[in-house]
């Protein structure tokens, strides 16, 4: 009996390294993300298509409303 519970520790905590690490690459991305939009706003600002700079629209962010 304990070597089943064992595995199956075993397998809730590998679940649980996977949900961070797989958190830890949504954090990465969305903060590539947010610096990339940030020099894009920035070189049209100064080519003079964009005006004041406004939120920043993200597919990750669905689940909060506007």
């Amino acid at each position: 009996m304990s070597s089943k519970s064992n595995v199956l520790d075993q397998s809730q905590e590998q679940s649980a390294d996977s949900l961070s690490i797989k958190e830890q690459r949504l954090q990465a991305l969305q903060a590539f993300h947010d610096a990339w939009w940030e020099q894009r706003c920035q070189e049209w600002r100064e080519r003079g298509c964009l005006g004041t700079p406004g939120p920043v629209i993200s597919r990750y962010r669905s689940n909060e409303t506007p």
